[in-house]
């Protein structure tokens, strides 16, 4: 079902950036006018690409991750390969399925196109212009290049912005700012393509309706191009990502260590007690640590403190993320810092109340939610939450759907089956 949705996602978005950018093309080319009409033109038309493909990223986005570009999803699968298995996020099948859905998306945004403009329209089919025709007979494979170039900065783009967690906000613009780049400089050479599904229809409606074979004659240029141009931005994605993975873990083994042996030291305060009351030169170092134990409990509060005076919204949302858990036999144990549920001695989830919010961590992996509309962070690089690595802040009710969703992944993955279910059965 899943995939499903995702497919026509990719459908609806394809459907979307051809209809509305191939369109405005059609319509600015049947206005005519002279040079410097033709130059505001171009930025227009630049423009409506990308204008398209951000208001899908900021709609479908969160279902298929908004690709609605053939070449998109083959650097995507590239660079998914190349990373770990536990890492990965994209099968060879969904690459399949968007495609088959981004070019039926083309098609049918094309077929808009006749509807609207007819069959003279010239469909906004991918052609070298005069500027690359004019250089001789190898025209076709400079081309070429430019579209692999073209294509190779967009996914280049596009891998290094959604790997990043503090760019997923702004992701979408600024993919669809660099559409608009690679446009502005790819439309007086080729009409600029960097997408094979954008290409393929409009050459197809070109050649049966219009009588143009012109455009079928160098589609493999605006096919070619921009896969192997994403091919290559994966590649070099992965190489300099890598070598950073492994600087950013140098870093951060030093500082990961030394807040923990601080937290150790706190605890002798309570175990000098005990000496107080056989020796009476000891009591002075007693009542000289008193008053630290007494700051840390003013700025320290429990977790049972917090819940208590959490409003009642807030409560509802532990009480049905804990009766989730507690559905599979996992039980409950407060402390300090919050609710811990474990089995056999193993964590599964973790609790706590930070402001006037939820934090729940799972035993997950949190790259496996990366494409995921579900905001998961990744918490690995605490020494404290390294088998609880997966949180989420829990605060409206649809995180709250999302948190208790989350509780069944994790129980999936460990292979726990729910006790009413078995109780059902029996």
């Amino acid at each position: 079902m899943k995939l499903f949705k995702k497919a026509i996602a990719e459908l609806i978005g394809t459907f979307v950036l051809v209809a509305f950018s191939c369109g405005t093309a059609c319509a600015l080319n049947a206005w005519g006018g002279n040079t410097l009409d033709l130059a505001a033109k171009d930025v227009a038309i630049a423009l409506a690409f990308g204008l398209s493909l951000i208001a899908m990223a900021y709609s479908v986005g969160n279902v298929s991750g908004c690709h609605i570009n053939p070449a998109v999803s083959f650097g995507v699968l590239i660079y998914n390969y190349l990373q770990p298995k536990k890492k990965r996020n994209f099968s060879f099948v969904e690459f399949l399925v968007y495609v088959v859905m981004q070019v039926a998306g083309a098609f049918l945004g094309v077929l808009a196109l006749l509807a609207i403009f007819g069959a003279n329209c010239g469909f906004a089919a991918n052609q070298a212009s005069e500027v690359l025709t004019s250089q001789g007979s190898n025209y076709l494979l400079v081309a070429f290049g430019v579209e692999a170039v073209l294509t190779c900065v967009f996914v280049f783009t596009i891998i290094g912005v959604t790997s990043q967690e503090k760019y997923q906000k702004c992701s979408g613009l600024i993919i669809g700012l660099t559409l608009v780049l690679v446009h502005i400089i790819g439309i007086p050479l080729t009409g600029t393509s960097v997408n094979p599904a954008r290409s393929l229809a409009p050459a197809v409606f070109a050649m049966i309706f219009g009588g143009n074979i012109e455009p079928m004659n160098e589609l493999w240029v605006f096919i070619a191009g921009p896969l192997l141009g994403a091919l290559v931005a994966a590649f070099l994605y992965w190489i300099i990502s890598y070598s950073k993975k492994k600087e950013v873990v140098a870093e951060k083994a030093a500082p990961v260590a030394q807040p923990v042996e601080k937290k150790e030291e706190a605890k002798p305060v309570e175990a000098k007690k005990e000496p107080a009351k056989k020796a009476a030169p000891k009591a002075k170092k007693v009542e000289e640590a008193k008053p630290v134990a007494k700051k840390l409990e003013i700025n320290r509060v429990s977790f049972d403190k917090k819940l208590s005076k959490a409003d009642s919204d807030l409560k509802k949302k532990y009480q049905s993320i804990k009766a989730e858990l507690e559905a599979y036999g996992i039980k409950s144990r407060v402390s300090f810092e919050g609710d811990t549920f474990r089995l056999h001695k193993v964590a599964y989830a973790f609790i706590t109340i930070r402001g006037k919010s939820l934090k729940v961590y799972y035993k997950l992996n949190p790259k496996k939610y990366a494409q995921s509309p579900i905001p998961v962070k990744d918490e690995s690089s605490k020494k404290k939450y390294v088998e609880i690595p997966a949180v989420i802040k829990v605060k409206s009710d649809l995180s709250a759907k999302r948190a208790v969703m989350l509780v069944d992944d994790t129980m999936k993955e460990a292979g726990i089956q729910r006790i009413v279910a078995i109780e059902k059965t029996k």
